[in-house]
């Protein structure tokens, strides 16, 4: 995790909060002069608009300079920008079964990266494991997470134990420097999982907690915005506990 400050000639396109892939680029001091840039959020590709390598040899990074654009300033035809890097941008990870060491680490991964500022967890089947991953995620950041009222099934008991287990592990998270808060859905109709942050959204086909242990897909969403009102709408109306 850090930040590059990176510059490339040509007025490129870039917003705050897209996320972009440098493949080539030059040092320069304390900069990089970047001749190949990749908008993954725009979908587009762009180069360098003067020939650098008559004066320097540019540099492929392999593998890319991935990270999430944090500032631009466009000065003199020239594009500069601040990068935070760290952020996970494969749209399609499949795990096989057995693979659970691998699922665990990405999603820590993902935890890990920007996030811009807030993490949203759908997940019935949230227990403590659950929860661990959150060490992973930066200090300061907003957290919410939404499970089932009723799990496990069936066990009223054991429900009502483990929602009070759930409250205090989120309880000892926040005191940790996190903003973590778990509510608890009665309705019994949530299933699908799935983690949403201010640069985007991805579908889980397991419990978060079981990815890797049986065949899954981690699917990053080209558009998470109605999922996100969805999720909202039932975050306002969960239990607390």
């Amino acid at each position: 995790m850090g930040k590059v400050e990176a510059y490339i000639d040509g007025v490129v396109g870039l917003r705050r909060g897209d996320i972009i892939r440098i493949r080539r680029g030059i040092i320069d001091g304390s900069f990089l002069h970047v001749t190949e840039i990749e908008n993954v959020t725009a979908g587009m590709t762009q180069q360098s608009q003067i020939d650098l390598w008559v004066f320097a040899l540019p540099e492929e990074f392999v593998p890319p300079i991935t990270g999430r654009v944090e500032g631009v300033d466009v000065i003199d035809d020239r594009t500069g920008f601040s990068l935070a890097t760290g952020v996970s941008t494969e749209d399609n990870r499949f795990f096989s079964a057995g693979s659970f060491e691998e699922g665990q680490n990405v999603l820590r991964r993902l935890l890990e990266g920007e996030t811009g500022g807030y993490i949203k967890i759908l997940d019935p089947y949230t227990t403590k494991d659950t929860l661990d991953l959150l060490t992973s995620v930066r200090k300061g950041t907003r957290v919410e997470v939404l499970c089932d009222a009723n799990f496990p099934r069936d066990n009223p008991a054991a429900a009502t134990a483990l929602r009070a287990a759930l409250v205090t592990k989120a309880r000892g998270l926040t005191e940790g420097g996190r903003e973590v808060e778990v509510r608890f859905d009665a309705s019994g109709k949530l299933h699908a999982r799935y983690i949403l942050t201010g640069i985007g959204g991805w579908l889980v086909d397991a419990s978060l907690k079981d990815l890797g242990k049986r065949d899954a897909n981690l699917s990053r969403l080209t558009d998470s915005s109605a999922l996100e009102g969805r999720f909202n709408e039932q975050w306002n109306v969960a239990r607390r506990e």
